[in-house]
């Protein structure tokens, strides 16, 4: 058994481990897109919901009447 054997054995090795790394990185980037794009849809839905509420409490505010002094 040469050292060759052995060394090769530790390449490949090392080779695979970073394979899997990369992939484990492209998965978590992958992840974090996702929730990203659910933040903004859940940020923008409560946006309206907040906006249409607003406008809800400006449509059923009393009207004022302004009185001038006699």
């Amino acid at each position: 058994m040469s050292f060759q054997e052995p060394w090769n054995k530790v390449q490949n090795r090392l080779f695979q481990m970073h394979i899997s790394y990369e992939e484990r990185e492209n998965e978590l980037k992958d992840l974090y897109a996702e929730l990203k794009r659910e933040d903004d849809e859940i940020r923008g839905l409560f946006a309206k919901r907040v906006a249409r509420s607003i406008q809800q409490k400006k449509d059923t505010a009393p009207t004022l009447i302004p009185r001038f002094p006699q």
